[in-house]
Formats: C-alpha cells, structure tokens, sequence
C-alpha cells in the first residue's frame, strides 16, 4: 500500500502539497509540466491518515484493560495455576480474593503486562516452552509473554485432555508471542473445567 510506503505511522496531519511530493519523489507519479491540482491530493491525504488512525483505534481494541491490583494478584497467583496444570492437567477454577479464576482467565488478564517474569519461577516457563525456553526469554521474559505461551499450551492440552499436558509442535512460541489476542476464544466455564481429567498431583 502507497501510504505504508511513504508516510510515517499516523501522521496527525499531511498537505496536499506534501503528499504529492511524497508521491513524486518514490516515483509513484510521472513528472508533468502542468501544475498539479493540490485540492485532489489535500482529500486523498484526509482519507489515508483516517485509514491510519481507524487502523490504531482497532489496534488499542486488542488491550485488555485490566486494574492494577487485580494484574498484581494474577501475577503472583500465575504460578500456583501454572503448576497444578503442568504437574496434573488441573485447569479448574480456584478462588483468587473476591473473584474465581482459572488459568485461562489468568492468562488473558495478563495478556499485556510487560513486568519481568520473576526468574524464582523461570523453571515453569521452561518447563512449558521445553527446548524453545530461549525464544522466550529473548524475545519476552515477561508475565505477557509468559500468559501468552501458557494459552497456547493450554490451547494445544484441550484438543485431547488427558492430564498430561504436553507442548504444542513447531515454533510454536514464537507464533504465541506475537499473537494479538488470545487465541481461545471462548474460556471454558467453570463445570466444563471440572470434567476435565486431572491426573493425582
């Protein structure tokens, strides 16, 4: 696309004028003599940048707010839910304050938290990402990137719930990484949970 060519993300203005030398100058347009009508490119330079703005309000879209302290309780309760999943498949929901979680929820309200994973339990996370350990911790090592490799993990156990969760294959951690949302759509209620196989932990 021209626009993702040539102009800066989300421009809060551009010119008619600026645009058409932006145009010319990455050869998008042939050189003419004839003066150009500035008022065209004035209105194809409004529609781009509202197309750049409406691409950031769907983008903001994809955060999930979630209040500070409540971000605070998950982050310290992720690693309870992490092992009871990892030792015995247990993905059942656990009381967490006044609300009720489980791991998939803990997940997706951590989605977007970039605080540093605390390494005391670094050993969850490299049991979950297996030999792509290193991948998350380059590209992440925080309780994001963290939730974000657990749902796809999760993902991956509920296609056959044995209670013996087991890696997705492929670079799979990369792939969750980068996703922009989490990838079940729909969380498991809580007596869908409870059906589940859970392995003597």
């Amino acid at each position: 696309m021209i626009a993702d060519t040539i102009l800066p993300p989300f421009e809060q203005y551009l010119s008619g004028h600026t645009f058409y030398c932006l145009l010319k100058s990455n050869g998008f347009l042939k050189v003419s003599d004839h003066a150009p009508d500035l008022r065209l490119f004035d209105r194809l330079a409004a529609i781009i940048v509202g197309v750049q703005q409406m691409e950031q309000h769907i983008m903001n879209m994809h955060v999930i707010p979630v209040p500070e302290d409540l971000v605070a309780d998950c982050r310290a309760f992720f690693p309870k839910l992490l092992r009871s999943y990892l030792e015995s498949g247990n993905l059942n929901w656990r009381v967490l304050g006044d609300h009720r979680v489980s791991l998939q929820l803990v997940c997706r309200l951590l989605w977007n938290d970039d605080c540093p994973f605390l390494p005391t339990f670094d050993h969850l996370i490299r049991h979950t990402c297996g030999h792509q350990h290193a991948i998350w911790l380059q590209k992440s090592g925080t309780y994001g990137g963290a939730a974000r490799v657990v749902a796809a993990h999760v993902d991956n156990y509920l296609r056959n719930p044995n209670g013996y969760p087991r890696p997705p294959i492929g670079l799979w951690v990369s792939n969750a990484l980068s996703a922009e949302l989490p990838s079940t759509d729909q969380l498991l209620l809580e007596h869908e949970l409870s059906g589940l196989p859970i392995r003597s932990e």
